[in-house]
């Protein structure tokens, strides 16, 4: 009786399974989908919000509407939406998405891209006052942007200064503002007398400081006459620069002075001995030692004395006195 009883169990149980819905079955059996939203901003594809997800059963009807997560300044245009499936649809306007699948049979993902409004702001380019620390504007810029993007100021390309910005988010409502500072580059400009002396200091100044005319001196070099700068100055300091002296040899005789030193006895030092004015041809070489003193003057000799008109003093010479000049050899006795 119990064997016959199981078997009638049985029975009905496979004739059970043959009227479940398709659907139903997959249900028991485990065969499922995933239905998946994500929401990512569309400047750089980060996440907005936690995705929709629900996992359904495969070869069934699926319809669901979502709610989509809403960001201030924020919308989701048809533009900026991956390619929908089969069945899912956008209200932009009430920020819903339908989800409408007569049956499940695959994995479904849709990514929503999130774009932001835009909005106006101002750049403002300040220039350093000259010779202070303060600033002055020189202009402003309207500009437009992504709502919480990050500006994108560039400052221009000045001569004579160096810039910097201070980027900032932009905010919804047109108020922001960008400051880009122009700073002054500071210059050396030197004086070099090229073998002369008096020449003026160097100057160490910001770009478009104006030299005054009296401050440049000209210098002096014996023997020679100055023949201006090279290059010719520029009294607006716009770059470093080395002005150098320009000379041309004078014609005729230059006072110099000779100047003896003598090394000391106890050390590798000198002590000054004396110094001696002296006269000759411009452009000549002057030499000296010990016993000769060589001067290219004029002789000036008479019948009365020995009159030599020498390098460092005037000499009346006598029977005693001997002295050796440059443009022969003299010995007077």
């Amino acid at each position: 009786m119990k064997k016959k009883v199981l078997s009638l169990v049985l029975c009905i149980m496979m004739l059970t399974t043959l009227f479940i819905p398709e659907g139903l079955v997959a249900a028991q059996t485990g065969d499922t989908a995933r239905i998946t939203v994500n929401y990512v901003y569309e400047s750089n594809n980060a996440m907005v919000a936690q995705p929709y997800s629900a996992t359904v059963p495969t070869n069934q009807t699926f319809q669901v509407t979502i709610a989509l997560p809403e960001i201030l300044n924020y919308s989701i245009t048809a533009e900026s939406i991956n390619a929908l499936p089969e069945g899912v649809a956008l209200d932009s306007e009430e920020n819903l998405l339908s989800i409408n699948l007569s049956t499940v049979t695959e994995d479904v993902s849709v990514v929503l891209y999130y774009a932001a409004g835009q909005a106006d702001y101002t750049v403002n380019h300040w220039v350093q006052i000259l010779d202070s620390d303060e600033y002055e504007l020189e202009k402003s810029v309207e500009l437009t942007g992504d709502i919480d993007a990050y500006t994108e100021a560039v400052a221009d390309n000045k001569e004579g200064f160096t810039s910097h910005v201070e980027q900032s988010i932009i905010a919804p409502d047109d108020t922001t503002e960008v400051n880009i500072y122009y700073d002054r580059i500071s210059y050396t400009v030197v004086f070099d007398a090229n073998g002369g002396i008096g020449a003026s200091d160097p100057i160490y100044a910001e770009y478009g400081t104006v030299i005054e005319e009296s401050y440049v001196k000209v210098p002096t070099r014996i023997g020679y006459i100055f023949k201006g700068w090279s290059p010719e100055v520029d009294y607006t300091i716009t770059e470093d620069v080395t002005y150098v002296a320009q000379w041309e040899l004078e014609s005729g005789i230059s006072d110099y002075t000779i100047v003896i030193w003598g090394q000391n006895a106890n050390d590798d030092d000198y002590s000054y001995i004396s110094s001696h004015e002296a006269f000759g041809d411009v452009g000549s070489t002057v030499t000296w030692n010990e016993d000769t003193l060589i001067c290219q003057g004029a002789h000036v000799h008479n019948a009365d004395c020995y009159e030599l008109t020498c390098g460092y003093e005037e000499h009346q010479h006598d029977e005693s006195c001997s002295i050796t000049c440059g443009l022969e050899e003299h010995t007077h006795t």
